[in-house]
């Protein structure tokens, strides 16, 4: 009977061992888990603030920075005029444009402009260079 006591004592602490063993990895893993999506997170945030702070900070058709632009106009409303100057909406619609003109009614900048569209290229944008 002595034998049997021990075996069942040894039982008991192994099935403990065990568990706890189980329960340390478990939380082990739940936690690098959780430590991969919460940095993922921080990531994206940290990219879409600077995508916001591009956005604020530089025109999206010229690639010029704000204090740049702000050096020729007066007041406060240099970025925000030029942005008008620039208009986004405009560029698309002068696109759609020519998708809907007939290719054979093209002035010459028309052509142009259609000819870098097809090579995929901005070319024709006032970038900045």
């Amino acid at each position: 009977m002595d034998t049997k006591a021990k075996n069942t004592g040894l039982l008991f602490k192994r099935f403990f061992v065990e568990i706890l063993f189980s329960i340390l990895m478990v939380y082990l893993i739940f936690q690098m888990i959780a430590g991969l999506i919460v940095d993922t997170f921080s990531s994206i945030r940290n990219a879409q603030e600077l995508t916001l702070k591009d956005l604020k900070n530089i025109c999206f058709i010229c690639g010029s920075e704000r204090e740049e632009i702000e050096k020729y106009y007066t007041g406060k409303e240099g970025f925000s005029k030029h942005e008008l100057d620039h208009n986004i909406t405009s560029y698309f619609c002068y696109i759609f444009y020519l998708k809907d003109k007939k290719q054979s009614e093209y002035a010459g900048i028309e052509s142009y402009v259609n000819a870098t569209l097809e090579k995929d290229s901005i070319n024709w944008l006032p970038v900045n260079r």
